[in-house]
């Protein structure tokens, strides 16, 4: 008899933070370990106070670059070598909305949060926890430093 696999699609959002990417060994491994495809998740917000409407396309193209040289760096490091079959999402948007979304579009099995992205989740601007929490149908897992370092 063969067993099911319980955790196919790991999402994980990474905010390029030192403890971001200390999660991300350990969620590398948890994939690893569960044969799960991962989903690596970026979102960023284009500030319009800080922004003319001239600035605006440059600014986009200056981070979606940031972002595809850190996910170049992150394959580089910790997935090539990994053999698990992995995605990398860039997205505009609030970090809960955007989580929401790709949960829902991917079918997530398994959410997984830093320690900085949960901080960043639950800060003033963002207002998004108790609605990430309420729509999401999956578990969630939050990885501190010392979980990150086993």
């Amino acid at each position: 008899m063969e067993c099911e696999q319980l955790i196919k699609k790991i999402l994980f959002p990474i905010d390029f933070s030192g403890s971001s990417i200390e999660a991300l060994n350990y969620v590398v491994r948890l994939s690893n370990a569960f044969e799960s495809d991962l989903i690596v998740l970026h979102t960023y917000r284009l500030i319009n106070a800080f922004l003319d409407n001239n600035n605006l396309p440059n600014m986009k193209k200056d981070l979606e670059i940031h972002a595809n040289n850190q996910f170049k760096l992150i394959e580089d490091q910790y997935l090539k070598s990994s053999g698990i079959h992995y995605l990398f999402q860039s997205e505009v948007g609030f970090i809960s909305d955007r989580i929401i979304s790709n949960v829902k579009e991917f079918d997530i099995d398994l959410l997984v949060l830093s320690s900085s992205v949960e901080e960043k989740i639950k800060d003033k601007v963002e207002k998004g926890y108790q609605r990430l929490i309420t729509e999401i149908n999956c578990p969630v897992m939050f990885v501190n430093k010392v979980m990150a370092h086993n």
